[in-house]
């Protein structure tokens, strides 16, 4: 046990190869030559097939001494198995030309590898394929089938996002460095592919890039910038021109208003600081009244058992990628305590989840005569319960004209004495 031990600790986090000499547990017993090692069960690759006498790949993940001798696990499903194995394939990594900079990995499905070249003669990504694609099909082979994405790493947040979704077209990228999350824009017939099988692909591309990833198609987009502007449009003092201007600089929720500060928002033509700061706590006050806690009874709980593509702001995609999180209905999606309770369980961002809770909301509203609609548009006043507004409208409108008379009266002052 001691003499195995010696030989073996130092081999640790290495690839090892073996013989299949049989199975136990579910998991394989290995012969590594002077001793044995297991793989269990749930370290091998979901497509793995061995039998007894077969050779044997595999990346040792302990060395544990014991009263009985010495224990080596392994495991073919570690990231750092995938690693390895391109070390073993491809010189230019051995060698540290070519630098491994992430890797997001679902067993037996696909992988996802960044890499970059200290050599600017040396491709990183056709490195790692080799001669024909020579070099990355024999990790291919050795990994069962998984299939393997090589991405040239970049230190632009933006573009290496673009890279790891590549042969997607990315249209636009919405970034929100709080939340460290990016909104994606792709193509109508691309946005299948680019949230691949059961949300894999974006999944690894978020694993690979650190980002919270969420992708939405061009008309999906469209659409959800559509409602953001019918509900800016709620908020006096805010018309078409000025609903545009903030969703082009990005403010298309009631948070992004209540987050701004006022010195911005009058920047903004026709806005001036008093009136930005009004702009600002009614959209506080529309939160609270409107985006609280959805509460709804039993009779309209049975109402809210349809598909989520109830709403207009999921398509089939999007239904497929929150069903498979657990929400198949706009029931299970009001059940959520709150909106970044939505947003974690469903691993969608933030602004997403409250896209979608804020129409629920909407849907809701529809379904208990809350919202009225004027010559076919919705009537803005029936959407929230204005009255905690309306009730501070005149001491607002009051301290306004207060202040503008102050200062119309300063301006005489100063204009006086200077004619004196």
């Amino acid at each position: 046990g001691d003499k195995v031990y010696d030989e073996f600790k130092d081999r640790n986090h290495e690839i090892i190869t073996g013989t299949v000499r049989r199975f136990e547990k579910g998991g394989a017993v290995v012969d590594i030559g002077k001793s044995e090692a297991y793989l269990p069960y749930n370290q091998l690759i979901p497509s793995d097939r061995f039998r007894v006498n077969d050779r044997i790949k595999a990346f040792i993940t302990e060395v544990v001494k014991t009263p009985q001798g010495c224990n080596i696990l392994l495991s073919r499903v570690n990231t750092m198995f995938l690693v390895k194995l391109f070390e073993l394939e491809v010189p230019e990594i051995a060698e540290g030309i070519v630098k491994i900079e992430g890797v997001a990995r679902d067993p037996g499905h696909r992988s996802k590898i960044s890499v970059r070249s200290i050599d600017s003669d040396v491709d990183p990504v056709g490195a790692c394929v080799g001669m024909k694609g020579s070099r990355i099909q024999n990790v291919v082979h050795e990994l069962s089938g998984e299939k393997i994405d090589i991405v040239p790493w970049n230190e632009d947040s933006v573009k290496y996002i673009c890279n790891t979704l590549s042969p997607v077209e990315v249209s636009q990228i919405i970034i929100d460095e709080d939340e460290h999350s990016m909104d994606v824009i792709v193509p109508d017939d691309q946005l299948s592919v680019a949230i691949g099988r059961g949300g894999e692909n974006v999944r690894l591309a978020s694993q690979l890039t650190g980002w919270n990833i969420d992708i939405q198609s061009e008309s999906q987009m469209q659409m959800m910038l559509e409602e953001a502007k019918r509900r800016l449009l709620f908020i006096e003092g805010i018309d078409e021109s000025v609903a545009d201007s903030l969703i082009r600089l990005g403010y298309t929720t009631l948070e992004d208003i209540v987050a701004v500060q006022p010195e911005i928002l009058a920047e903004l033509p026709d806005i001036s600081k008093a009136k930005a700061a009004k702009i600002i706590e009614q959209a506080k006050n529309m939160l609270e009244i409107g985006m609280g806690v959805i509460d709804i009874d039993n009779e309209l709980e049975e109402k809210l058992n349809v598909p989520t593509t109830t709403l207009s702001c999921i398509n089939e995609e999007l239904a497929e990628y929150i069903s498979e999180k657990g929400y198949h209905t706009l029931a299970d999606i009001q059940s959520e305590p709150d909106t970044e309770s939505f947003a974690k369980n469903s691993e969608l961002s933030l602004r997403r989840a409250r896209q979608i809770r804020y129409s629920l909301q909407m849907h809701i509203d529809e379904l208990e005569g809350r919202i009225t609609t004027v010559n076919g548009k919705l009537d803005a006043d029936s959407f929230f319960d204005f009255s905690r507004i309306d009730n501070n409208e005149e001491k607002e409108e009051k301290e306004e004209k207060e202040t503008e008379e102050t200062e119309e009266t300063k301006e005489t002052k100063g204009e006086t004495d200077k004619d004196k």
